[in-house]
C-alpha cells in the first residue's frame, strides 16, 4: 500500500527515477501509519534529549530530518503547534501516554510532565516527518 500511495513502481519492476507526486493520501498516510508514528515517537525523544529549550528541540528535529538550517518561521509555527497540544495533553494524560508510545502498563521513568512534553514533541516530529521536503528530497 505504501508503495502505490507514493506512486512507486513495484518490486518487480526497476525503475531509475521516480515521477514525484503529491496527494491527500500520501498525507494521511505519513500523518497516521503505525511505521511513521513510531518514527516520530523517536524522534521526538532525540530531540527532547538534544537540549532544554523548546526552540533548540524544535531547530535540531528540522535540521536533522530535512539536512538544511531550519527557518525561523519553520521554527515558530511548530513551537505555535507545540505549545497547543501541549496544553491538550496536559489535560488528558491517557491521550499523552498512547501518542508518545507508552500504553497504560509499561512502567516508564517518565514524568507526567515528561509524558506530556514527548506526546507533544511527538506530533511536531510527525509533521516534520510529513513535509515535502523531507519526503521528496
Amino acid at each position: 500500500p505504501l508503495f502505490e500511495t507514493f506512486d512507486m513502481s513495484s518490486r518487480q519492476v526497476c525503475s531509475f527515477r521516480r515521477i514525484s507526486t503529491n496527494t491527500p493520501l500520501q498525507s494521511f498516510m505519513t500523518l497516521n501509519d503505525e511505521a511513521f508514528l513510531e518514527c516520530a515517537q523517536q524522534l521526538a525523544k532525540n530531540m527532547a534529549a538534544q537540549s532544554s529549550g523548546l526552540d533548540q528541540q524544535i531547530r535540531w528535529g528540522l535540521e536533522t530530518a530535512l539536512r538544511q538550517p531550519a527557518e525561523e518561521s519553520q521554527i515558530k509555527t511548530l513551537k505555535s503547534l507545540v505549545q497547543n497540544v501541549s496544553e491538550q495533553y496536559a489535560k488528558d494524560l491517557p491521550a499523552a501516554k498512547t501518542i508518545s508510545g507508552f500504553s497504560d502498563s509499561t512502567k516508564s521513568n517518565y514524568t507526567d510532565e515528561q509524558v506530556v512534553e514527548l506526546a507533544s514533541l511527538t506530533i511536531a516530529a510527525n509533521v516534520i516527518l510529513n513535509l515535502d521536503s523531507f519526503l521528496t528530497k
